[in-house]
């Protein structure tokens, strides 16, 4: 009873470890898509600050008017306030991480390069088995069971009687009345019957309590089951959704830079307008944005795969796997 109860702290203490590790981990991809939502709008603002320079120039020679100019300065100023919206969201993630993870000055959070995502290798199925041999919260419900069985045991041994018995040799010099004084060896055995009968009702009270708390676990471990495989569907059918958007995004980013150097040629060719221009930047940028918001939704997903499983702790040998 005693390993059963330790097994059980020991699976809710992983099971808390790994809450965390889900949390600190969505938080962190968080932090991820910040910066990389900032690496776009800075390239999109270094965009809009060349397209500037020679809508100016233009301007001079008199070949545009003072609305091109503006709907360029406007451009510029939306995404110069989208940067500073970045800015003060990276701080406050950055502080929900600090106080998750209980620490005073949190590690810089540098942009790591997005890897393609591969697809998923394994079935529902094969995930349900592994979540059914990880999950520590599963762990945690069986090692009660099994905590409860030994106290029906010992509950129901309180029904039969308690029996002792002890024998000794004895060899030593008796003197007295009975004996002449000579060395002797004898034994004694000593035998106690012990039979609580006035106690049964209440024996059987704990017995039926011991039974109905194994039925409620029961019940517990199914709910569980269902649960766990509800987060594993969930996630797996976000991670194929977030594939298959991956990949018509990297299709539309394609369009949508051929697009914007068509137009951007055009523009100095005098054949399109600043406005024409400035909308194809916008929509360049937009796909850029919603690739990279897809990228990291796979990876979300994937640790909440992780989690579901009962993986999460595993990070590091399934990354070198």
């Amino acid at each position: 009873m005693a390993e059963e109860q330790l097994a059980t702290r020991k699976a809710n203490s992983r099971s808390v470890h790994d809450r965390l590790l889900l949390q600190a981990g969505l938080l962190y991809y968080d932090l991820q898509l910040n910066l990389l939502s900032r690496d776009v709008l800075q390239q999109s603002l270094l965009r809009a600050r060349i397209q500037l320079e020679k809508t100016r120039n233009l301007l001079a020679a008199e070949q545009v008017t003072w609305f091109d100019t503006l709907e360029v300065s406007n451009r510029i100023l939306e995404l110069s306030t989208s940067l500073t919206e970045l800015d003060g969201y990276f701080a406050v993630l950055g502080d929900k991480l600090q106080h998750l993870l209980n620490i005073s000055d949190l590690p810089p959070v540098i942009l790591q390069p997005v890897n393609p995502p591969t697809r998923l290798s394994e079935s529902i199925d094969d995930l349900r088995q592994a979540a059914i041999m990880n999950r520590p919260e599963l762990s945690a419900i069986r090692s009660r069971q099994n905590l409860q069985q030994y106290q029906i045991a010992l509950n129901k041994a309180a029904f039969y009687p308690v029996i002792s018995a002890s024998a000794g040799y004895n060899y030593g010099k008796m003197d007295g009345f009975f004996f002449s004084g000579k060395w002797i060896d004898f034994y004694n055995v000593m035998l106690t019957f012990q039979w609580d009968i006035w106690d049964w009702n209440r024996d059987r009270d704990k017995v039926q309590q011991s039974q109905l708390e194994y039925r409620r676990l029961d019940l517990e471990e199914q709910q569980q089951l269902l649960d766990i495989t509800h987060e594993i569907k969930e996630a797996y059918e976000q991670i194929e959704i977030n594939s298959r958007q991956i990949e018509m995004q990297n299709r539309l980013l394609k369009q949508e830079k051929d697009r914007y150097d068509i137009t951007h040629e055009r523009f100095q060719q005098g054949l399109t307008t600043a406005l024409d221009l400035s909308s194809a930047e916008h929509a360049l940028t937009s796909a850029q944005l919603q690739l990279q918001k897809s990228y990291i939704n796979w990876f979300k997903n994937s640790l909440r795969l992780q989690y579901a499983t009962g993986k999460i702790g595993n990070l590091k040998e399934e990354a070198d796997r």
